[in-house]
């Protein structure tokens, strides 16, 4: 998979990822960050993580690619296999099946350190190759995190509340 097949807009790059020794399917935003933003989301981050309901199903880290030193906001949403059963169903085979109960969906410590190591990699990689068909004229469409936040991005909605509807 490479990010030359991502949904891209204003500069959020959007795509599913499964990581190595995980079953779980995550739903990416990936945003460059300006500096000035940067350090407003910190202070925010800051000011209120004491205080703030962070949904057991979002995690989020900043990476800096060491290629270009831009600096990027990953959030990571998992998706329910069951939602995900449900849409195949509906999109492919034209069957509505009714909603089947499933526990909530919640971020172990383990998954959250495995996803941020094997996406770090990946979007190295791919932000690479992704930029290459850029300066090629063909756009079709690691350094440690400096902060874990679950702080949503207000620039990009959540796609389970996209999703309920």
């Amino acid at each position: 998979m490479t990010l030359a097949y991502s949904q891209e807009t204003d500069g959020l790059i959007s795509f599913y990822y499964r990581p190595y020794n995980d079953f779980q399917i995550y739903h990416i935003n990936c945003k460059e960050i300006i500096f000035n933003k940067l350090i407003s989301q910190v202070n925010n981050y800051l000011n209120s993580s004491r205080n703030s309901f962070c949904p057991n199903n979002l995690f989020a880290f900043y990476f800096q690619n060491p290629n270009d030193q831009k600096i990027y906001r990953v959030d990571c949403e998992m998706i329910s296999h069951s939602n995900l059963v449900q849409y195949l169903n509906s999109n492919i085979y034209g069957v509505e099946l009714k909603n089947q109960s499933e526990q909530p969906l919640e971020f172990s410590n383990m998954q959250k350190q495995n996803l941020e190591f094997h996406l770090k990699q990946f979007l190295i990689t791919n932000m690479n190759a992704r930029n290459n068909f850029i300066d090629n004229g063909m756009d079709n469409g690691s350094n440690a995190s400096s902060m874990n936040s679950c702080q949503p991005d207000n620039d990009h909605h959540s796609t389970s509340q996209q999703d309920s509807t």
